[in-house]
């Protein structure tokens, strides 16, 4: 069993949620195979078939294109691979927080964000609690930072900040353990966090001063 080293927080990935990945994209490629059947023996399965094909390729390409064109084709495959990880981690440096996940024991980072761009760390049920109006044990974790300059979007419309979401998959009661223990660990590594509006929010700054920096970086 892996030692939790001290400069990490692991965040364990829930079975469920890799099933359910694994169900997709299960799902996405047996389609994808028969629609390369039916494609290549277009004269045995008839227009239907071949038409129902087309526009299955078309969706899937449509939906990889937007992310590989927001994210870079490397990113999106470690993406994909980061759905069937053993947890995710936020390991801290001296100068930066480091995002990423194990798989099969071996490390992956992903993103770096610096303590200067962070703005807050929440979390909150998703949309199943939403639309189901009960609990549905899918709440996530929140990082809200402040880009570096060559992330930042080109829209004006588009808020200044990005989010960074990390599946917890768990109750109330689990998220909200999983929430404080982030926020010791994110304090014990020299990031000043200060409650905001409400017990599930901690910020780095007040709200004035927040708009003050988002406006600047705008």
């Amino acid at each position: 069993m892996l030692r939790t080293p001290s400069n990490e927080f692991w965040i364990a990935n829930r079975w469920g949620s890799i099933f359910y990945y694994f169900y997709l994209h299960s799902i996405a490629i047996v389609f994808l195979l028969i629609g390369l059947f039916n494609l290549l023996n277009y004269k045995l399965v008839g227009f239907g078939a071949v038409l129902a094909s087309l526009a299955w390729f078309l969706l899937i390409g449509w939906l990889c294109w937007g992310s590989i064109k927001e994210r870079g084709i490397r990113r999106f495959f470690i993406d994909q691979l980061w759905c069937y990880a053993d947890h995710d981690y936020i390991r801290a440096e001296p100068e930066a927080f480091h995002i990423g996940f194990r798989f099969f024991e071996k490390p992956v980072d992903c993103d770096l964000i610096r303590p200067k761009q962070i703005i807050s760390i929440h979390w909150s049920p998703g949309q199943a609690t939403a639309m189901a109006m009960r609990e549905m044990n899918d709440w996530n974790l929140f990082i809200r930072y402040l880009p570096d300059n060559h992330q930042r979007k080109v829209t004006r419309s588009d808020p200044p900040w990005e989010l960074h979401v990390i599946e917890l998959d768990v109750s109330q009661e689990e998220a909200d353990a999983i929430g404080k223990a982030f926020i010791e660990f994110l304090q014990s590594h020299g990031l000043g966090l200060i409650p905001g509006e409400n017990a599930r929010e901690y910020t780095t700054q007040p709200s004035c001063k927040l708009e003050e920096q988002a406006d600047h970086q705008v």
